[in-house]
């Protein structure tokens, strides 16, 4: 509670590999080592699955593309509460994030920022 960053994570996308974090539930360096106690997952092209090991339904999320600048994307975040549009079904400390390639019309790796409110 309080609007406070909880966490942040950037993605490097094709290797599903945590490059940088933050995590607010733990102290000194493990906040911020990646994975700074976050697990990743990554089922298929475009498609990754971010459990905090806290509880992110409940929360706000900012999500920003790092990826090349030759692609747009769109992009879902599904979580427990909202449901719609999962490709999965994440628990309550899991967050499911797909890009679509806007000109391909295909799920697509990319890199990208997560802040997590």
């Amino acid at each position: 509670m309080g609007g406070w960053v909880k966490a942040m994570v950037f993605c490097s996308g094709l290797s599903n590999r945590i490059a940088s974090c933050f995590n607010s539930a733990l102290s000194g360096t493990a906040a911020t080592t990646p994975p700074c106690g976050f697990l990743s997952d990554k089922p298929g092209a475009g498609d990754y699955i971010l459990d905090f090991g806290f509880e992110v339904d409940d929360r706000f999320f900012s999500v920003t593309q790092a990826g090349s600048p030759c692609c747009v994307y769109s992009y879902n975040v599904c979580t427990a509460n909202i449901g719609v549009g999962c490709n999965h079904s994440p628990t309550a400390n899991q967050l499911e994030l797909t890009f679509l390639d806007n000109f391909s019309l295909a799920f697509s790796d990319t890199k990208f920022y997560l802040i997590v409110y």
